[in-house]
């Protein structure tokens, strides 16, 4: 993504789904619709993927997650009403103190510039580093140049910016440190389910909306644009509390740790035990599905089946439970 494009993402821009296929866990996919950049003057919509990093440090969901607290929960900054279309449709996801107006230029280059040089990171330039990197870290998985192509939306035939998902699968399992084959994706994190109380502790005014935004199907005030972006925001929601479980011994002095009574219940221990059992465990039982996936793919498909079939029982187990 080119650097003036997270400025002009708003958040009816973007959604979430999921990829089967993909490995012992589906694939979900964040995904955002832009007609709006410096390549794009036609006003093609745009798709832009990304998917959760088998790192949670290096994870981008986590990334946004952890930024949707500091400005909902830590900044006390009003989160956007999801009741009222007017409220919500012209908020960006990236702002300084007035959602309805777009980061600077400026700003956002201080923030990137400060970050590098925080981390010791010497370039000439921001516009094109993440860019470049992003496209040598594919290359060094060996994706191939068409992938990239369209990763980057580089060189896109109308076959690619029209007919096709948007979705470069290679690229995304690459990207999300897998290998580029199909059958390699595996996050064992995110396979424990946060409880309700658990959830609701974090954007809780999201719960609130979707009860009241269900109630409304089928009347003249539905709104499906509303439903499917409180989908997203909970999907986010999940993902970082999984995440947060995962780095809390590396970032013990992240600032959600100490700001949140969520993080200093008993709850919050007995939900992080299980989520460091099911991601330390079975990284090692990853290791050898990959393996066997690679050698036998008709037993890794099979493994594959009834693990997602445990899976949906559990969630449904989860679900009447809370």
């Amino acid at each position: 993504m080119r650097l003036e494009s997270p400025r002009e993402i708003q958040l009816p821009d973007m959604c979430n789904g999921e990829l089967q296929g993909e490995g012992m866990s589906n694939m979900e996919v964040f995904t955002v619709a832009l007609r709006r950049s410096k390549m794009n003057s036609a006003g093609l919509r745009e798709k832009w993927s990304f998917t959760r990093h088998m790192n949670p440090s290096m994870c981008p969901v986590f990334s946004l997650g952890l930024r949707w607290w500091a400005t909902w929960e830590f900044s006390k900054h009003e989160p956007p009403n999801l009741l009222d279309r007017t409220e919500y449709y012209d908020r960006y996801l990236l702002y300084t103190t007035n959602s309805n107006e777009q980061l600077l230029e400026k700003t956002q280059s201080d923030a990137l510039r400060a970050v590098y040089d925080k981390v010791g990171i010497s370039s000439s330039s921001l516009t094109h580093t993440r860019r470049r990197c992003g496209a040598r870290m594919l290359e060094a998985k060996e994706v191939d140049l068409p992938s990239i192509n369209q990763a980057g939306h580089w060189n896109e035939s109308t076959m690619t910016s029209v007919y096709l998902s948007g979705h470069n699968r290679p690229a995304l399992r690459a990207m999300s440190g897998f290998e580029k084959i199909k059958g390699a994706y595996y996050l064992p994190r995110a396979t424990v389910t946060p409880t309700r109380h658990i959830g609701q502790q974090l954007f809780g005014w999201v719960d609130r909306a979707q009860e009241t935004l269900n109630k409304r199907i089928g009347t003249d005030e539905q709104d499906l644009a509303g439903l499917g972006l409180i989908k997203c925001i909970k999907f986010v929601r999940k993902a970082f509390i999984q995440d947060l479980a995962i780095i809390q011994d590396d970032f013990p002095d992240l600032k959600p740790f100490n700001h949140s009574e969520l993080f200093k219940g008993d709850l919050w221990k007995d939900f992080r035990k299980e989520v460091e059992c099911a991601h330390y465990v079975a990284q090692e039982n990853g290791t050898a599905y990959l393996q066997t996936f690679q050698h036998i793919p008709e037993i890794s498909q099979a493994l594959q089946q009834s693990a997602a079939t445990m899976m949906n029982f559990r969630n449904d187990v989860m679900a009447q439970m809370t």
